[in-house]
């Protein structure tokens, strides 16, 4: 069974259209090695999970907190 996770790149993924990258694994070592150098990266680019365990269920969940978001939200 493959391991999948999608994420959205960015401290504000409005500004990339909220492109949806997703990466598949074939083990849950390498899926969570794959975290474990995403999360030594974060406050440098950010980033959000979308799916099961994710900040957001859906791309749409992304979406609709972005779209209400304030600017002061936004950066932080």
């Amino acid at each position: 069974m493959k391991h999948k996770i999608g994420i959205v790149w960015g401290e504000n993924p409005h500004n990339s259209d909220y492109e949806l990258k997703q990466y598949s694994f074939n083990t849950k070592a390498e899926l969570d090695a794959f975290i474990l150098g995403i999360n030594a990266m974060d406050g440098w680019h950010g980033y959000h999970v979308i799916g099961e365990n994710g900040d957001f269920a859906t791309l749409a969940d992304l979406k609709e907190y972005y779209s209400y978001a304030t600017d002061e939200e936004l950066e932080g």
